[in-house]
């Protein structure tokens, strides 16, 4: 029983170790705009889905404390990047949007961006919206959960 709570407790922690890194770094959950208490239920709620999907054995049991931390280190590290690659993705149609404003006279037209944190060209940001918007609408965030 005791084996148990701490097999699954274990589970869990890797989980929201990878999808914390994950959300910290995704365009859309990376907003200052949303409370830290939303992104920590968001996180928390995903852990607890996901946690069932670890396969994780009793070999996590009988590890030191080093090499425990050692893997969520790496499970955080994971998350970091499948969400950088993800803001990658995202800000290739930023920059081409950037290369359309120079021809439509639009090349010193900026606003200011509090997501990105600075400003950002108009063209750019409507194709970073146009972006999310579509990776939303052809179900992506559950995509990127079956990845994970």
């Amino acid at each position: 029983m005791l084996e148990e709570l701490a097999l699954t407790g274990s589970a869990i922690l890797i989980a929201m170790a990878r999808v914390s890194g994950l959300i910290i770094a995704t365009p859309i959950f990376s907003s200052p705009n949303l409370p830290g208490v939303f992104k920590i239920g968001i996180i928390l709620s995903l852990s607890f889905i996901l946690y069932p999907l670890t396969n994780i054995s009793t070999t996590v049991l009988s590890m030191s404390l080093l090499s425990f931390t050692g893997l969520l280190f790496k499970e955080i590290l994971s998350g970091l990047v499948l969400g950088a690659l993800t803001f990658l993705f995202f800000s290739i149609f930023q920059t081409a949007g950037q290369l359309i404003d120079v021809p439509m006279g639009f090349g010193v037209v900026n606003f200011l961006d509090p997501n990105m944190g600075g400003q950002v060209p108009l063209m750019g940001r409507f194709h970073f919206t146009l972006t999310v918007v579509m990776f939303l609408m052809l179900n992506g965030p559950a995509n990127a959960l079956m990845i994970m």
